[in-house]
């Protein structure tokens, strides 16, 4: 289904204006995306997150060795589930930094409201592997431990979508 006419703009908008991530994104990862959303208000969320998915879809890629197919995402496939599941921190993010906005991006590229870094409470707290990640879901750790779990969360999901895209 197409989910673009059910957005608050309607369908025209999506139709006569491309964001970023249609002009940036490998149309492999939209076309994952798209086939695997199992909901309009969490694809709407997701679809616009650039960096996030960029993030995402390179660290799948590295642990695979090679791109993803697309045609793996088929709706209500393992794959699809993986990708949903990782959608899904968008609006169950329990890491999310005091102050920070609620799920909607700001994507135009315009500079007007800057996305800020991961915010720590100390500088004990280290940089992590999935840093962009952090970022994009406006993260925000009082401690290491909070911060592992999270790590934890994200490579899990990572892992556990290359390991079913992993040739059998």
């Amino acid at each position: 289904m197409d989910w673009r006419g059910l957005s608050y703009y309607g369908g025209m908008a999506c139709r006569t204006y491309f964001c970023p991530s249609v002009r940036q994104l490998p149309a492999r990862w939209l076309a994952a995306l798209g086939q695997s959303m199992d909901h309009w208000h969490l694809h709407g969320l997701i679809v616009t997150e650039r960096k996030l998915l960029a993030a995402f879809f390179t660290a799948v890629e590295k642990r695979l060795g090679r791109p993803v197919e697309a045609g793996r995402f088929t709706a209500g496939s393992r794959a699809a589930t993986w990708l949903n599941q990782f959608a899904a921190l968008k609006t169950d993010w329990p890491h999310k930094r005091t102050g920070a906005p609620g799920p909607g991006n700001y994507f135009f590229e315009d500079g007007r409201y800057p996305r800020p870094g991961v915010w720590r409470e100390n500088d004990a707290i280290p940089a992590s592997p999935v840093e962009t990640i952090l970022a994009e879901l406006d993260s925000g750790f009082a401690s290491a431990a909070a911060l592992e779990n999270a790590q934890d969360r994200i490579t899990s999901i990572i892992d556990g979508l290359a390991a079913e895209l992993m040739p059998r």
